[in-house]
């Protein structure tokens, strides 16, 4: 199955029926004869996007350097990279104006194929989110100047590269290829997310430590999801993706004609 997106608002959602596969049994991201398999390398291509007054300021070469450090820092154990293509500044005092509320519009006019895709507000953005991707998957995310360095950059970066959060919720409490994040090895917690959207938050230490009712997990397993990069939990003690996330991200870019471009060769 090939996808192709017009652009990256209009992403598409991959349709993925693993339904002979729901036992977590076989994990059918595995790739073969693919350039994009596991043990080869890949180097996605970055483009940052300024969001700035008409007198405003360009993006700060170590903002840039700072959120391609994180990134290549997360995606190292998947053996994916990160390498900036081009930087640029979009000088429109009403894109500014609308600020961050407004990053799928500001995508649709300014994202263009072919790479990764990271758009800058300054940290003032009056929203009450720290940064969001346009959808899973696609090729453009939004952050906020102050978490360019945060696990934020490599969470949203997920979003576009195919990943759910850990506490999607899953069809009768299953955890399968079939439903919540699509992922095996993110083991889903039956509490505290039955009526709770916001992941771990509200429950987890300073040292990184859930505190709550254990359900159907160990703590170990808590714990895990916990530092998981594409959970809810505190930006600091999020710093690790599973093999499998690595899998599902391949298997994502190996049918999607526009993320195969945003590849070096």
């Amino acid at each position: 199955m090939i996808l192709f997106f017009s652009s990256c608002v209009d992403q598409g959602v991959v349709i993925e029926d693993f339904s002979d596969r729901g036992d977590c049994g076989v994990n059918p991201y595995i790739l073969h004869d693919s350039p994009y398999a596991q043990g080869n390398h890949l180097i996605i291509k970055v483009r940052t996007i300024k969001i700035s007054r008409l007198n405003g300021k360009d993006l700060s070469p170590v903002v840039i350097r700072r959120t391609m450090d994180r990134l290549n820092k997360d995606y190292k154990a998947l053996d994916i990279s990160f390498q900036l293509a081009e930087s640029i500044t979009i000088k429109d005092d009403d894109a500014y104006l609308e600020g961050m509320s407004r990053y799928q519009k500001h995508a649709s006019e300014w994202e263009e194929l072919g790479f990764l895709n990271i758009f800058y507000y300054d940290s003032t953005a009056n929203v009450g989110f720290a940064g969001a991707a346009v959808g899973i998957p696609s090729l453009s995310f939004c952050v906020k100047v102050k978490f360019s360095d945060k696990s934020t950059v490599s969470h949203e970066a997920g979003h576009c590269l195919g990943l759910y959060h850990t506490h999607t919720f899953q069809k009768n409490n299953k955890n399968d290829y079939t439903t919540g994040d699509f992922v095996c090895a993110t083991k889903f917690a039956e509490s505290p997310f039955r009526d709770y959207n916001s992941g771990y938050v509200g429950f987890v230490t300073d040292d990184c430590t859930y505190v709550g009712e254990m359900a159907n997990l160990t703590q170990e397993e808590h714990n895990n999801n916990v530092k998981n990069i594409m959970s809810y939990s505190l930006v600091k003690c999020r710093d690790r993706f599973n093999d499998e996330q690595g899998d599902r991200i391949r298997w994502i870019i190996n049918n999607s004609e526009n993320h195969k471009r945003s590849i070096f060769k």
